[in-house]
């Protein structure tokens, strides 16, 4: 669990912006996300294998993603691919 300013990296095993890091800042909710899934920081979504949690990464430097687009300031990124960094 992360908090809301907290330094991370996002993990080589991520799909794009690998080793880029940044600072938790608040979510970006879509229309059809629950309410009870707003808390501020992060967001869940129905994954296969359950709950997938997400927070927002503003990156230090902009990203861009697989297909070439961006670059991105900030992404949605699941937890699980999201370290802190000290």
């Amino acid at each position: 669990m992360f908090y809301l300013g907290q330094r991370v990296r996002v993990l080589k095993d991520y799909n794009w912006a690998q080793f880029a890091e940044g600072v938790i800042v608040e979510q970006c909710y879509f229309p059809t996300d629950p309410l009870e899934n707003r808390n501020g920081i992060t967001r869940v979504v129905k994954g296969r294998k359950g709950p997938v949690v997400s927070y927002m990464v503003r990156f230090d430097e902009p990203q861009i993603d697989p297909d070439g687009d961006g670059p991105y300031k900030s992404a949605d990124i699941e937890e699980e691919y999201l370290e802190a960094i000290e």
